[in-house]
């Protein structure tokens, strides 16, 4: 059915299953809404809320007890069969579908989560391969090919503390590994010359933030004692109340305050994990996963701008720049959607739709002989000014 439809359509019935879930969950009617959820994951599977939503949700249903159905190993034979048999043919569409059957039994399955991102990555949905296989991790931390591939996928990311974080815990498990020791000092490096350069900053041209600065060069005191860190203190206060979210809440606008958004994003998922989904949790979740997706455009541009006959670079800002304005266009039609007189919220939708609207003609085929036409005076209006009217 869904592959009759075209993406507008597909975007508008997933939005539609997406509310219907959620209008399940204060009922706790947890398998209408997982069922709702995993709708609107098959029509839209590069959506991250959608794909966090169905997770959380899975969850709640077995109120966490980390192993899912009864009995889940044998339930679970004919998925992974399924799933071997995807991979033997590269199927990786089957593949993250079989995976989603699988985690319905049991959300904790590492095994499968390394299975869907894996998926994900080679179908390009980078955004949710990643949640994949830090959800996967939570659960086997120790799992050096999981680690190994999420650390692959963030350093292609330009998120290199993150991938550091993986090659660290490879080296757990395997102290002589020398590729997890070069990585890490590759990715250091390309901390320094890339990311901590571009915290707040138009160019690599322009001076790294004073607080990176600071931290790099160790200029500020170890602290350990209560009141001698922000951050140490919120660690502590989370984990004697660990089901408190506004101490998450805190240590994320601590974390964002200091420009580490790497760092504020795990702390508002777990955030919103705690609060059972607040609606406000995750607009502040999405603003941060926003300007991380920001952060590596800046960081692909730059990049490609380097090596200007590069055309593998050029591609992959190009797909960076896609991959970031689908995102756009999902958050702020939410948000229109949310809080229906709120102008600013419908400018930015608009300038989203325009700059889609932009790039579809960009994209599009032009036949042999003919040229695009240019733009005129008496054009239409754009999506974005009929956004207004």
């Amino acid at each position: 059915m869904s592959s009759s439809m075209n993406d507008d359509q597909k975007r508008k019935i997933a939005a539609d299953c997406w509310r219907r879930g959620n209008e399940a969950i204060p009922k706790e009617n947890w398998d209408y809404a997982i069922q709702m959820y995993k709708t609107s994951v098959k029509l839209c599977p590069e959506n991250l809320t959608y794909r966090q939503q169905l997770r959380f949700t899975e969850y709640k249903k077995y109120d966490n007890n980390g192993s899912g159905a009864r009995m889940a190993n044998m339930k679970l034979m004919t998925v992974r069969g399924r799933i071997k048999k995807c991979r033997m043919s590269k199927d990786w569409a089957g593949v993250a579908e079989a995976a989603e059957d699988g985690l319905e039994v049991n959300p904790w399955d590492a095994q499968l989560g390394g299975d869907l991102g894996d998926a994900l990555k080679e179908l390009g949905y980078q955004e949710v391969a990643k949640f994949a296989y830090q959800e996967a991790l939570k659960v086997e931390p120790g799992n050096v090919a999981m680690n190994r591939s999420l650390a692959l996928l963030l350093e292609e990311r330009s998120e290199y503390t993150e991938a550091v974080e993986c090659w660290k815990r490879v080296l757990k498990v395997d102290p002589h590994s020398g590729e997890a020791r070069s990585k890490m000092t590759a990715l250091d490096a390309k901390s320094v010359m890339d990311r901590g350069g571009y915290e707040g900053a138009q160019s690599t041209q322009n001076v790294m933030a004073a607080h990176e600065v600071a931290k790099r060069l160790k200029l500020n005191p170890e602290a350990d004692g209560p009141g001698m860190s922000v951050e140490a203190d919120l660690q502590r206060a989370i984990r004697k109340d660990p089901a408190n979210k506004d101490n998450y809440l805190k240590l994320a606008d601590y974390y964002k305050r200091e420009a580490e958004l790497e760092k504020a994003e795990e702390q508002y998922l777990k955030a919103l994990e705690v609060s059972g989904n607040d609606i406000a949790i995750r607009e502040q979740l999405e603003d941060v996963q926003l300007d991380l997706m920001r952060r590596v455009l800046m960081v692909a541009k730059e990049q490609a701008r380097g090596e200007p006959d590069n055309a593998e670079l050029k591609q992959r800002a190009g797909e960076v720049a896609n991959e970031l304005l689908k995102r756009e266009l999902e958050v702020f039609a939410r948000r229109v959607d949310r809080y229906p007189n709120d102008m600013r919220l419908k400018y930015e939708l608009g300038e989203a739709l325009s700059a889609d609207q932009k790039m579809a003609i960009r994209d599009s085929p032009v036949p042999a002989g003919a040229e695009r036409p240019a733009d005129e005076g008496g054009s239409p209006p754009q999506p974005w000014q009929m956004l207004l009217l």
